[in-house]
């Protein structure tokens, strides 16, 4: 029994660590499975304007300057370039066609037995455009529909857009999602509470990250800080730990006030160069749900930061908190950066068999959910 082909959609072909790996993850974990499994590649041809309207305009300015930034560092930034497009055209199995449009998906369908959708944020609806593809709108009755840990980021619903949210999601066959807060707006909004599972790079153990990271250059004790947001208070707590522990700051950098910040930036780490960072590192501080995640599976000491402040209406800050509780690991979650961090490394004895058991069980949903699409050769 294999199936004939699943069709996978999710964010996946930027620069960003965690959109990479979390598509690679699900990809090659199923393809382990037996099956046949590749993403589709959706890049949505969405400015056909012939001039721009105000609001992209005002956005194109606001990039102008930090481009001139990174410009500085071009060279760097080629070599990540160089990694991602070699680790995207390598390691994950990818659709032979380029799709710009609903209407070319449409005409594919024929070729999938089964379509999945997740994860990432792919169901945000807080985002200016939320794409119906990202909740296979465009597949027919006739084919199945799976959901593996999408997200929707945000703690609600705008309520434009809950009639679509929930026409969209109540034609997926199999439904999961990523955190709990999610599942309860799905539940309030359609009537049908989803499987929550892990994020899909979480289905791969410590043993297979490990096998493929690629090591960092330096062997001298270090301190990974791994910052999407902006909030200062983030960076001096970093600082901070540096002076208590005479570590040095090793940087991803993904703002540009962090070309200038710690000692060493590694600007131009691509996904394997990422794993190796956080895997090598003495301690992480982070405010990023994937910089987090990698670190439990990792068995890492961390620190997860708040990116968002409390009363920001964009705040994401669930996303970190339910894994960490679902986990055991509440008391990694930074909410005073004022405060001196705890050096003691971390007991994960009882994360690592809360890990298993939501693996274990994250598995056992995407497997059932598959099966029913299995074919006999």
């Amino acid at each position: 029994m294999s199936l004939k082909m699943l069709g996978i959609l999710t964010w996946y072909k930027t620069y960003n660590y965690g959109s990479a790996l979390q598509a690679y993850a699900l990809v090659s974990k199923i393809n382990s499975l037996g099956y046949h499994a590749e993403i589709i590649q959706y890049f949505p041809n969405e400015n056909r304007l012939p001039f721009l309207r105000l609001s992209q305009f005002k956005r194109v300015i606001k990039r102008f300057l930090p481009a001139l930034v990174r410009r500085l560092f071009w060279s760097q930034y080629k070599i990540k370039a160089k990694r991602f497009d070699a680790f995207f055209e390598e390691s994950i199995p990818q659709s032979s066609k380029q799709y710009t449009s609903v209407e070319e998906l449409r005409k594919s369908c024929e070729k999938y037995t089964a379509y999945l959708c997740g994860s990432d944020q792919i169901w945000t609806p807080t985002i200016q455009f939320l794409d119906p593809v990202y909740f296979l709108s465009f597949v027919p009755s006739s084919i199945g529909k799976i959901s593996y840990a999408p997200s929707i980021g945000s703690t609600y619903i705008p309520t434009e857009k809950k009639s679509q949210m929930r026409m969209l999601i109540s034609r997926i066959d199999y439904l999961s999602i990523r955190e709990e807060h999610g599942a309860t707006l799905v539940e309030s909004l359609c009537g049908r509470r989803p499987e929550v599972v892990l994020d899909p790079t979480l289905l791969k153990d410590k043993i297979e990250w490990e096998r493929f990271a690629i090591q960092p250059k330096f062997s001298e004790p270090y301190i990974l800080c791994y910052f999407l947001g902006d909030r200062r208070p983030l960076r001096e707590f970093a600082l901070r730990l540096k002076k208590r522990t005479g570590y040095k700051l090793v940087v991803i950098p993904t703002r540009n006030k962090d070309l200038f910040f710690g000692d060493v930036r590694e600007i131009q780490a691509g996904p394997r160069e990422f794993v190796g960072l956080i895997q090598n590192a003495a301690y992480i501080c982070t405010d990023s749900f994937h910089g987090t995640i990698f670190s439990i599976n990792l068995g890492k000491n961390f620190f997860a930061l708040q990116r968002h402040e409390i009363d920001d209406p964009e705040n994401q800050n669930a996303r970190l908190i339910n894994i960490l509780s679902r986990l055991d690991l509440s008391s990694r979650f930074i909410t005073d950066e004022k405060s001196d961090a705890d050096l003691k490394p971390i007991d994960y004895t009882s994360s690592k068999v809360k890990l298993a058991q939501e693996r274990k069980r994250s598995l056992d949903y995407l497997v059932n959910a598959l099966a029913r699409y299995k074919e006999v050769e």
